[in-house]
């Protein structure tokens, strides 16, 4: 399965647990990862970054000799366990847990706190040259609108829900923007990182559900880059994370010896 099929089977998942077997272990993602790791075992949760869809993604993993206890355990619990085909599996039934994003902010923080180095020397703060932040400000104010106008235009489903956080999101980049341009405060690189993500990632959504056709998904998202590389984003990226990017020829990293396709 490639990483943007995945991520959007997980973005969309409220209530079930899909394992996909890569090599001779069993994997589960985002908010499959979640649910496991509470009402299955808490296995070793994994911090990636996909640079393919712009996107932080958590995984864990376990053998194949385990699949039969797990199995088990949900027959025991009245969980239904379906096979769908020999690579994936899908658990539902059980009465979903809150607060990924929470856990999922805490899984990362802990993996970013592992390659913070022992020398503050060693840390050199980012900058970011006034001129670049002054291009980005023009350069996103002309993308907010556009999503403005895009998302007035979508249908009902996606107008308040998606559209909705994704305004907001789009505001908040701006602010960020706005404070540094006017020196009001320092410009928050990985704050302003993470909200390009997500940003990218609902555009790209929007496209997948085909409220924005191919063209202007293209035309924003020349603009996104180009802001990308003037304010150097992925490097604030990198440094909150801690982990390197996945490139976008790269497949999702697996456990075992084998992976699931990009």
């Amino acid at each position: 399965m490639k990483s943007s099929e995945l991520f959007a089977l997980e973005h969309s998942n409220k209530s079930e647990i899909h394992l996909f077997l890569a090599g001779n272990f069993w994997q589960a993602w985002e908010k499959s990862a979640f649910f496991f790791f509470h009402r299955f075992a808490q296995y070793q949760v994994h911090c990636r970054y996909v640079k393919k869809i712009q996107a932080e993604m958590l995984y864990l993993g376990f053998p194949q000799s385990a699949l039969p206890v797990l199995q088990e355990k949900a027959k025991g619990e009245g969980w239904s366990w379906t096979v769908v085909d020999e690579r994936h599996i899908v658990v539902a039934g059980f009465v979903p847990q809150t607060g990924f994003e929470d856990w999922k902010s805490q899984r990362f923080r802990k993996d970013a706190e592992k390659g913070i180095p022992d020398s503050p020397e060693k840390a050199k703060p980012l900058w970011v040259p006034h001129d670049n932040l002054l291009l980005s400000l023009k350069e996103f104010y002309e993308c907010t609108k556009y999503v403005f106008t895009r998302t007035g235009e979508a249908s009902r489903l996606y107008r308040y829900g998606l559209g909705d956080k994704l305004r907001g999101e789009c505001l908040d980049f701006l602010d960020i923007l706005q404070c540094a341009v006017q020196k009001a405060s320092a410009f928050d690189g990985s704050a302003a990182y993470r909200l390009y993500c997500r940003v990218r990632i609902k555009l790209r959504l929007l496209m997948d559900f085909r409220q924005l056709s191919e063209k202007q998904w293209f035309f924003i998202n020349e603009r996104l880059e180009k802001i990308q590389k003037s304010l150097r984003l992925e490097s604030f990226g990198l440094r909150s994370t801690g982990v390197s990017p996945i490139e976008s020829g790269d497949p999702l990293p697996a456990i075992g010896n084998e992976v699931l396709s990009n």
